[in-house]
């Protein structure tokens, strides 16, 4: 509450809230906070979010006559957050603001643990946003094909209404003729469509690519979450562990990550050092099920 009215203000991280809050590094290639309210950044599009400093990239201030017009206000600037590949809070943030009991200020330090499963944005998009997404990548097309003489047109055919999407290697054709469509906005180049909505970003394949054979804690190979700097390996290859028990401990954006194992089982590949530095997605330890 200030002299002029209410100002409420969000600070946008870069982690993800589906990965419990882990840090997102990497570089802002696409980076567009929108122009509502105030907004305060210290970076830009084609900066880099390092793994060495605090993970917030930016304070948004909203203000309005009463507690709901500014909450109001700051969910419309959530909704215009669109960042990528880094993964941020805004979709969270925005999901919180639209929870009644924030609305009503009945809130404490248990609100984020009563509501999480409200809070964390859905890591699968519904199918209003996948018909969005085509609308994206249409609109954009058709776009590119005016600004290079070749307007689309076709005699005696009805004007293209669908295209093939993709999510993990799995296709199918979606159609804005098929039902509402929600008002994603969004960019595509040749092998993507990534639509934002709601401070989400939703990846959509144009191109059918394959399925990458990936590990994951279901065969029991453990992979950095983030790039980071292992700083302890609690166990050696061939030794028997426990479910839950911790394996590694992983240290990016001056936070410390314990990575444990998914099941009982032996050491099987042991591939982490402590003092090493890892990429995001590289295999450290695999456990072999008992």
């Amino acid at each position: 509450l200030s002299i002029n009215g209410w100002a409420i203000e969000a600070r946008l991280y870069a982690e993800d809230p589906a990965k419990g809050f882990l840090p997102s590094v990497g570089s802002l290639d696409h980076f567009d906070l929108g122009d509502e309210g105030r907004i305060e950044t210290g970076v830009e599009e084609g900066d880099a979010i390092s793994p060495f400093y605090d993970p917030m990239i930016a304070k948004l201030v909203a203000r309005g006559d009463d507690r709901a017009e500014a909450i109001g206000e700051l969910a419309a600037i959530l909704d215009e957050v669109e960042v990528w590949p880094v993964r941020t809070n805004a979709g969270f943030l925005f999901n919180a603001l639209l929870q009644p009991e924030f609305g009503a200020a009945e809130i404490d330090t248990g609100f984020i643990e009563r509501f999480l499963d409200d809070l964390v944005p859905d890591a699968e998009p519904d199918e209003a946003i996948w018909r969005g997404a085509a609308a994206v990548a249409l609109a954009i097309e058709e776009e590119d094909d005016a600004a290079g003489g070749l307007a689309r047109f076709r005699l005696n055919a009805p004007a293209r209404t669908g295209v093939a999407l993709g999510r993990h290697g799995e296709f199918r054709v979606a159609s804005t003729n098929d039902g509402e469509f929600a008002a994603v906005s969004g960019f595509r180049d040749e092998e993507r469509v990534v639509a934002f909505y709601g401070g989400n970003a939703y990846e959509f394949e144009l191109t059918a690519r394959g399925n990458v054979g990936g590990q994951g804690a279901g065969d029991g190979a453990i992979t950095a979450p983030m790039p980071g700097k292992v700083t302890a390996v609690e166990v050696s290859q061939g030794e028997t562990v426990a479910k839950g028990q911790r394996l590694l401990t992983l240290e990016a954006m001056k936070m410390e990550h314990g990575l444990t194992a998914p099941f009982d089982g032996t050491v099987a590949e042991l591939s982490a050092q402590a003092g090493s530095q890892v990429g995001e997605g590289a295999m450290l330890v695999r456990i072999e099920p008992a």
